[in-house]
């Protein structure tokens, strides 16, 4: 292999790296650091396709390596965050409960190994990716800790088994969800991008940090709502 061979590899490590940081930041419990190094980590994911298309280096070597980087950021990562927040939120019940959360860590890693199977997703998805899941989890670790105290609230200890099983399915449904893969920047065509957008900047004064886990259920609304128009 020619070094440029290597280079969307070393991407997708960064990726791994970034995964067992974040890990690493919520057992210290620096928790935004845990956004800071999910969001370097997503960059990098999109970076290393990237430039494995612009330097005309794709491999089945690129391709499963990136799936398992994805279980560490996307899928360990907001498995070990539910089961923080469920931790934090028994209040006396059974402890046990909060390894509930780690259903989502296995619904992710399924959802992985379906999709590199899966050759009808290609411009858009079928079941929440999991990039986008773990923001969600990433969002509601923000709203637990540095969030809306009204939104906190509403985070019991059913309400995030509820959200852990619900995203659980949603990695896993049949249902279409539009990606950000877009042929031109023309509003036609991309009505849902642009409203996704539009609708998750314009909240962000009101929810800040919020918006992480509140844009979650934007996404899904709109991919439910827009269906017809997803390709």
């Amino acid at each position: 292999m020619t070094i440029k061979q290597y280079i969307p590899n070393l991407i997708t490590l960064g990726n791994v790296i970034c995964g067992c940081l974040a890990i690493n930041s919520l057992f210290t419990g620096d928790y935004m650091m845990v956004f800071w190094y999910s969001f370097i980590a997503g960059w990098l994911d999109l970076g290393d396709g990237l430039a494995a298309r612009l330097l005309n280096v794709k491999s089945e070597l690129g391709k499963e390596l990136d799936s398992l980087a994805d279980m560490v950021t996307f899928g360990a990562l907001p498995g070990f965050i539910m089961f923080h927040l469920i931790s934090e939120s028994l209040n006396g019940q059974p402890e046990y409960l909060a390894y509930i959360g780690f259903i989502v860590a296995a619904a992710s890693a399924f959802r992985l190994a379906k999709f590199n199977l899966d050759t009808r997703q290609t411009s858009n998805f079928i079941g929440v990716p999991t990039p986008a899941n773990a923001a969600f989890t990433v969002g509601l670790l923000l709203i637990w800790h540095y969030g809306n105290l009204g939104l906190k609230g509403l985070l019991t200890t059913p309400v995030l088994i509820i959200l852990s099983l619900v995203s659980s399915y949603l990695l896993n449904s049949d249902w279409m969800m539009f990606s950000f893969k877009m042929k031109n920047f023309k509003w036609q065509g991309n009505e849902v991008r642009y409203l996704y957008l539009i609708l998750s900047i314009g909240l962000i004064p009101f929810v800040g940090w919020s918006i992480f886990g509140i844009g979650f259920f934007i996404y899904v609304i709109l991919s439910l709502v827009f269906r017809n128009k997803i390709i």
